[in-house]
């Protein structure tokens, strides 16, 4: 791609939030309510994990989809040293860490998540974006979002 690492992350940023706002003002308070959820904080809490819950089912039902099924990787174990699409099929490098290979889905899904969990830590440090105000855990939750930020980064040696 032409975009660096960091514009490619903030384009993921920008469409992950964008896609929260929506879901988790627009949809799934209303849903809630629907609910008969009647406390504006237990609705905000409900609200903001229906998202996480959806947003993890998708990117897990996604990967286990393109990893398992599409290339192979739960039913043949030779897989795991084959770097995909960076070298032909054929062609098997022990040496070569498997998350590290650049090209296929790899590289997209990895943005998603660092684009996910630096949108993650926007909102918990910019109250207005999120439905639910004031964390207990906030520390707690911005040193997990720092360490999981650093995973899909990794992929971009």
């Amino acid at each position: 791609s032409s975009l660096s690492l960091v514009g490619q992350t903030a384009v993921y940023v920008v469409i992950v939030s964008i896609v929260r706002i929506i879901l988790e003002h627009g949809v799934f308070k209303a849903v809630g309510k629907f609910f008969g959820i009647k406390d504006e904080r237990s609705r905000s809490k409900f609200a903001e994990a229906s998202w996480f819950f959806s947003f993890y089912f998708v990117a897990f039902t996604f990967a286990l989809y393109q990893f398992g099924y599409k290339e192979g990787w739960l039913f043949n174990t030779a897989d795991y040293w084959v770097c995909n699409r960076a070298v032909s099929p054929d062609e098997v490098h022990p040496d070569i860490d498997p998350l590290v290979c650049p090209g296929g889905i790899y590289e997209p899904y990895s943005l998603i998540q660092l684009g996910q969990y630096t949108a993650a830590m926007l909102f918990l440090l910019t109250p207005v974006l999120t439905s639910r105000k004031g964390h207990k855990d906030f520390a707690v939750m911005m040193i997990h979002h720092f360490a999981a930020v650093r995973v899909p980064l990794q992929t971009h040696r």
